[in-house]
């Protein structure tokens, strides 16, 4: 079996690029999953928008503006 240089070439680039896109995927995996632990316990008020921790499963007041929240997703409409 005998290769050709373009052939070569066009294996050499594909590996290339295989091996830069396994590695854009993986670093964006671990990314994500920094940014979901980081972001554990933290609440959003849904009136004024502040960020504040806030213990497991229990609904506390907003320290901004004493809005009640609950530690967990919304509600779907």
């Amino acid at each position: 079996m005998t290769v050709t240089l373009g052939d070569f070439i066009l294996v050499l680039c594909a590996l290339c690029v295989g091996a830069v896109a396994f590695g854009w995927t993986l670093t964006n995996l671990l990314i994500r999953r920094q940014e979901e632990e980081r972001l554990r316990g933290v609440i959003q008020c849904r009136i004024c928008s502040v960020r504040y921790e806030a213990p497991e499963g229990q609904v506390t007041p907003c320290p901004a503006c004493q809005t009640p929240n609950e530690n967990g997703p919304t509600d779907e409409i």
